[in-house]
This record gives structure tokens, sequence and C-alpha cells, in this order.
């Protein structure tokens, strides 16, 4: 088995379950101190967002997300608990995931450009006051800023809400 880095060479069971546990204390921490920080430092923001969400939803709008790589697996997540639950029982929300059908998805790629894979849906399916969110934990934003920003009816609204 190869070793993690730092992990001690010889192990006997029950070190290597203290320093495995000691190695996921120090994650939750580090973990916790951001969240924290996030609450902190975005409130405002975060206070805007779920504003505009509440606003979409009521007046029959829907929220669309979209992101590539892991980014695609928390939209199609964020959906699921938009339209299922999410800690308790309420009407469903409209929610779609631009990211799960793989036939458009190539269908554009092939066709035209990966690069049009999100926009080209938002101008089939959306319309004015829904909500297109494009998550990046890389950093990408300036891609789908490019792609969906020229999207009709989705001018700017700030740096990851669309309307």
């Amino acid at each position: 088995m190869a070793e993690a880095a730092g992990e001690p060479r010889l192990f006997t069971d029950e070190s290597r379950l203290r320093w495995i546990l000691g190695k996921l204390k120090k994650e939750l921490r580090i973990h916790t101190r951001i969240i924290e920080q996030t609450v902190t430092q975005c409130s405002a923001m975060i206070n805007d967002i779920s504003n505009s969400l509440v606003e979409c939803f009521r007046n029959g709008n829907k929220l669309m997300l979209c992101g590539n790589g892991g980014s695609a697996a928390d939209s199609q997540h964020m959906v699921a608990e938009f339209v299922n639950r999410f800690r308790l029982d309420r009407a469903a929300l409209p929610a779609i995931a631009l990211t799960v059908d793989t036939s458009i998805l190539t269908a554009i790629g092939n066709d035209s450009s990966f690069e049009f894979s999100f926009s080209r849906q938002v101008e089939a399916l959306g319309k004015p006051g829904d909500i297109l969110a494009a998550i990046s934990t890389s950093g990408g934003f300036f891609q789908y800023s490019q792609s969906v920003g020229g999207c009709p009816g989705t001018p700017h609204q700030n740096d990851w809400l669309y309307r």
C-alpha cells in the first residue's frame, strides 16, 4: 500500500486509525474556519442571492445551474435539493441543471463549440425572470460569463447571477 504524505512508515491498526482521525480533525477544523469566514465576509451577498431566489420562485420562474467537472456534479446535487427537499417537506421548486443532457451537450460541442453548451440551453429554456447560476470551484467563471453573457435576455447582473 502506498504511503500518504506525512504518514508514519510503520503502523499498527490502532496507530493508523489515530493518524487518520488526526488528519480528519485537522481538515474539519480548516473547513469550519473557511465556512465561518465565508458567512462573515459574504453575508450580504448570501442575503441578496437568497432574496433573488425567493423572488424568482414566487414569480413562477426557475433556477438554472451549470458548471464543468466537479462543478457540474455540484449543480446537479443543488438542483436535486431544490426539486426534492432540503431538510423539510415542501413543494418542489423549479430548478434544472444544464449539465445533464448528454445529447444536447455533445451536439452543441460537435456542431458548433462547447463554449456554447450552456448559452444555447439558456436561449432555448430561459425566460425573463429566470436565474442562471454558473458554478466554478476552479475560478473559471470567466468562461461562463463569456458564453452565457451573450444569451438573449440574460444581461449580467453580478458576479454569479444572471436574470
